[in-house]
């Protein structure tokens, strides 16, 4: 059985700092506190982390891949377009398996090829300032201030790249 306990708003920021040190941001403070305490491995190097070495954060120029061509082609498509505006390339979550554009956040892309067969893409901006792309995308709210669509073919990329570049202007 789980135990409750309370922390003071200085402990928790440190513990969201450490979060974002281990790459750990989508994560629990539970998960954090377990790989501080070196009770479970971080996801970047596989070791405990310890206070001479500070895991590096899985910041890359690569993106995801997919077993699916169709899938793989529509990832093919964002690359030009998020590794132009993207200042630091991408990093991926674990456990949400999205890929975020960093620092900035502007856009983050999960692959769902294995039923799906579609790419799922959260951007930065709430619905209404992509109204003109309602036509073509079906947009919904995400998390606050966030909207989300999914492309399944390539006929879509077009209209996805320029709602990711208004994202990253927002």
């Amino acid at each position: 059985m789980a135990s409750v306990i309370r922390i003071d708003e200085d402990v928790m920021n440190e513990l969201k700092k450490r979060a974002m040190e281990y790459n750990m941001v989508f994560s629990t403070p539970n998960d954090v506190l377990k790989v501080i305490l070196g009770l479970t491995k971080t996801d970047d190097n596989q070791s405990t982390p310890s206070k001479k070495s500070v895991p590096v954060p899985n910041i890359t120029t690569q993106f995801p891949k997919s077993k699916d061509p169709k899938v793989q082609k529509l990832i093919d498509g964002l690359l030009p377009t998020i590794r132009s505006l993207s200042k630091n390339g991408l990093r991926f979550y674990l456990p949400s398996g999205k890929w975020v554009a960093y620092p900035d956040k502007f856009v983050a892309i999960k692959v769902q090829d294995a039923r799906a067969h579609n790419l799922a893409i959260t951007v930065r901006g709430n619905p209404s300032k992509f109204d003109d792309f309602r036509h073509e995308l079906d947009i919904k709210p995400d998390r606050p201030g966030h909207s989300c669509f999914r492309i399944d073919r390539e006929d879509r990329l077009p209209t996805a790249i320029q709602m990711i570049k208004r994202a990253y202007g927002s």
